[in-house]
């Protein structure tokens, strides 16, 4: 593989590889697939779209992984908009849905 000018046998650390070539992953990246999707974060950081995120936005929940923890969408969908400590337990409701032992 080509990187920066260097022949190197892998793309290894926070590289991906394309082709022939390596290239640096997102700085937020641990490692990633392509320059738009992360695979790992680092410590402090969760995935989330395969981004890496400090928190999860609102509608998502930190999931644990043995991998990379990752915010995953709340249970209800478009329905819930806050699920911030289970995925299965919302903690706010859109609009004209309301909230009943964690469900919209």
């Amino acid at each position: 593989y080509l990187y920066n000018g260097t022949c190197v046998n892998e793309c290894d650390g926070n590289k991906y590889s394309f082709g022939t070539r390596c290239f640096d992953c997102d700085k937020s990246c641990s490692s990633c697939l392509n320059e738009n999707h992360c695979l790992t974060c680092p410590t402090g950081f969760v995935l989330e779209n395969d981004r890496c995120v400090s928190d999860c936005s609102d509608g998502y929940s930190v999931v644990k992984n043995s991998i990379q923890d990752e915010c995953l969408k709340c249970y209800d969908g478009e329905m819930c908009l806050k699920c911030k400590k289970d995925i299965n337990n919302c903690e706010e409701c859109s609009g004209e849905y309301g909230l009943f032992n964690g469900d919209c």
